[in-house]
């Protein structure tokens, strides 16, 4: 466990995920000094990675969209100034996902580029082609009125769009008429984990366009983000101190927090502290500070997103294909989303298969994994128990989804009968190794006209920022971070010292 070196900063980031180490290191930049907390042994979340079988598995971060040049994942690399430290890894053009649904059965490519995936899905489905016509152009449309999606363009607030009290699912059933091209646009609900009733079409799209735009990942995986990350954050003088969380706030004065109190029982005085947590952690820590019941009920309504049950493999034998970690695979039982993400569904699970080549010249075999959908409700009987104390009948449903999804990767890839499973991660696993709720992979469930916790708390010295504010995954969690702050530092001194980087 490290320990603060000093007793009071201007600001107290707690989580030192991506939200939390974006945040940081743009405050240390304005000059502030900074504390960054983390329960983990080391900083990066859930973009950290893990080794099994010779092999380096990512636990969170498997790939992303938006990452050439000029868009919206490489722009924020750039404003972080890490650019130039990684490696971009691009998928496929031709085919970087690839839909197979099972009933019906069809197979649905996404090619990179939103003209070349309107064109592609206009012939596979000629009946509709003007709806995909308006269907892509509603992204682009929905991508350039939210803030900060529109690269290059100064960062001018335009609060919900009408698009965001507008359900995926009514979007679908009006504009739409072929059951599979709707499950083909539903399919993305794997990257934010809720399902088309639930989500908005605004939430949607926002994923969607960058997922349409481009895909890949990093030279190194989650860690090299990770890493990036937090050597930029302590040149920018950021003190990172892990092992060690946020216990509970003494209470201050005139409406605010006073001292944080931590888990080594160190009081810190702060400013301000940025929360980068799950919101029902943060109800948690306000508890004693006494947020207001409006705020409790708005917090208390969220629910956790989808879930995964993982399983990582390394190939044995002759090397795979040319074709090989150039695309992520999907199998879908159905085309209706409601129904496969609805925890009581009967039907298989989605299942998602990642390839990641192997490195000859460092020993690192070439490895896969394979994400089967979840729900805190599978896991719920052993919730009480811990990692490395699980009972039998928790072990035997670990091995009997393994070998599900072993059975299911022989109707995916040639490989299969290759595969040397070495590990399994279930979201208890996910809870306890990321300090989560439940596990879940996107936080909180993404829904119609709903405001996740950003900006400034009740509490005035208080402030919210994480993957589920604005987006899921890795960009949500910098965007997030970024405009957060934006706020706390002051737009104008912010937009003119990062102006240079757009």
């Amino acid at each position: 466990m490290s320990v603060p070196r000093r007793n009071r900063y201007d600001d107290v980031v707690v989580g030192a995920g991506t939200a939390g180490l974006t945040s940081a290191l743009l405050l240390a930049r304005f000059g502030r000094s900074v504390l960054l907390l983390d329960k983990a042994p080391a900083p990066g979340g859930a973009l950290r990675r893990f080794r099994r079988g010779g092999a380096f598995f990512d636990t969170g971060f498997h790939f992303s969209g938006s990452l050439l040049p000029g868009e919206l994942f490489d722009h924020l690399l750039g404003v972080l100034g890490i650019r130039d430290d990684l490696t971009v890894v691009p998928y496929d053009a031709a085919c970087g996902h690839r839909f197979l649904f099972t009933d019906p059965r069809a197979e649905i490519d996404v090619p990179f580029g939103l003209d070349r995936g309107c064109a592609h899905w206009q012939a596979l489905f000629p009946k509709e082609k003007d709806a995909i016509a308006w269907y892509f152009e509603a992204l682009r449309s929905v991508a350039k009125r939210t803030m900060g999606m529109d690269v290059g363009r100064p960062l001018a607030p335009v609060g919900m769009l009408d698009e965001d009290f507008v359900s995926l699912r009514s979007v679908l059933d009006d504009r739409f008429r072929d059951p599979v091209l709707k499950g083909t646009i539903s399919a993305f609900a794997m990257c934010y984990g809720s399902p088309p009733s639930c989500v908005s079409f605004a939430a949607h799209a926002r994923v969607a366009y960058g997922f349409h735009q481009s895909g890949g990942t990093l030279a190194g995986g989650g860690d090299a983000l990770a890493d990036s990350l937090a050597k930029a954050a302590e040149r920018a003088g950021v003190e990172i101190c892990c092992g060690c969380g946020l216990a509970s706030f003494a209470q201050g004065k005139d409406k605010q927090a006073g001292e944080a109190i931590l888990s080594n029982g160190a009081a810190i005085g702060f400013d301000r502290c940025l929360l980068t947590i799950d919101p029902a952690m943060i109800l948690d820590l306000l508890g004693p500070l006494h947020p207001s019941p409006a705020f409790r009920e708005r917090v208390g309504a969220f629910e956790p997103s989808i879930g995964f049950l993982a399983a990582y493999g390394v190939l044995d034998g002759a090397a795979p294909g040319p074709d090989f970690a150039r695309s992520v695979y999907s199998e879908f039982p159905g085309v209706d989303f409601d129904a496969l993400m609805d925890p009581a569904t009967a039907q298989e699970r989605p299942l998602v298969v990642i390839e990641v080549p192997g490195d000859p010249a460092a020993g690192t075999p070439p490895s896969i994994s394979a994400l089967e959908m979840s729900f805190a409700q599978d896991v719920a009987p052993w919730a009480q128990t811990k990692v490395r104390q699980r009972p039998a009948d928790y072990l035997e449903y670990k091995r009997t989804r393994l070998e599900a999804i072993g059975k299911r990767l022989g109707r995916l890839v040639p490989y299969a009968d290759r595969v040397r499973w070495v590990d399994t991660a279930s979201m208890l696993t996910f809870r306890d190794y990321l300090n989560s709720p439940c596990g879940s992979a996107y936080g909180i469930k993404q829904k119609v006209g709903q405001f996740g916790l950003f900006g400034r708390l009740p509490i005035r010295n208080l402030y919210a920022a994480g993957q589920s504010a604005l987006l899921p995954g890795v960009l949500g969690a910098m965007m997030s971070g970024l405009f957060v702050v934006r706020q706390m530092v002051g737009k104008e001194v912010f937009d003119e010292t990062t102006a240079g980087a757009r």
